[in-house]
């Protein structure tokens, strides 16, 4: 028997989050390192934490039928391939089933492949699906975001000194910056297409920037840069946040 696509978002979120709380409730509870070698760091809740609650959250967000909308599976999936590609790239969680989380997010995506997620039929996701944003604020601020990771590189790199502002330092350093700079030129390019520029890809484009934001927040080597990703971050939310009140104004005089 074929699976409907809702239980199938479903699936997906809650087998992805008991697999990756199980390293941290094993060692919590066994004091032994946990049996998948390539998950044991994140067994370590201090390190693993905002990774393991992000996955939470959006299995529990998922879980609500009136959440279950075309707009948050994007940013879901978008920002379970954040935190996969992070987890993959930095050496301090180099092999913690990163590739499994990416393909949580594949998965979760791709469930909205033929337009399933929220009913085609209402209005509102007919209109969000084929009409483009009215204004480029995503575009805007998603090439801000990638001023802002790259130039402290592009300094270092041409100058030959420390960034001049001081809480920025630590992004001067590739290894760091460069993933989140990567992640965020991708979606700058994606949003100078005018035809990307539309409610989802701005939803996806601030649900990936949020984790990196927490991930910034988080750890204490980028803890001062993330006030500068968290604001552009609140842009984003508001451009999406602006264009579904206008789509659900053309709604109400459609009607």
């Amino acid at each position: 028997m074929q699976i409907s696509k809702h239980k199938q978002v479903l699936l997906i979120a809650w087998l992805l989050t008991l697999t990756v709380w199980l390293p941290p409730v094993w060692y919590y509870f066994f004091r032994t390192d946990y049996f998948l070698d390539g998950f044991r760091r994140l067994q370590k809740f201090s390190y693993s934490a905002p990774f393991l609650l992000i996955i939470f959250f959006c299995a529990v967000l998922l879980s609500l039928p009136k959440r279950q909308t075309r707009k948050n599976i994007i940013g879901v999936g978008c920002s379970f391939l954040t935190i996969g590609f992070l987890l993959q790239t930095y050496a301090m969680f180099h092999r913690t089933g990163g590739l499994i989380i990416m393909g949580a997010g594949i998965g979760l995506l791709s469930t909205l492949a033929r337009g399933e997620g929220e009913p085609l039929s209402s209005t509102t996701a007919q209109i969000s699906k084929t009409k483009p944003a009215n204004q480029r604020d995503g575009f805007f601020f998603a090439w801000v975001a990638v001023a802002i990771l790259g130039t402290p590189m592009l300094w270092y790199r041409v100058v030959g000194t420390d960034f001049f502002l001081t809480g920025m330092r630590s992004l001067q350093n590739p290894a760091f910056a460069g993933p989140f700079f990567l992640i965020m030129l991708c979606w700058a390019v994606l949003l100078s297409f005018p035809k990307r520029q539309t409610e989802n890809t701005n939803n996806g484009a601030a649900s990936s920037l949020l984790t990196m934001s927490i991930f910034l927040f988080w750890y204490a080597e980028f803890i001062q840069t993330a006030s500068f990703s968290l604001y552009i971050c609140t842009m984003l939310w508001m451009s999406r946040t602006s264009q579904q009140k206008a789509d659900n104004t053309q709604v109400n005089n459609a009607g």
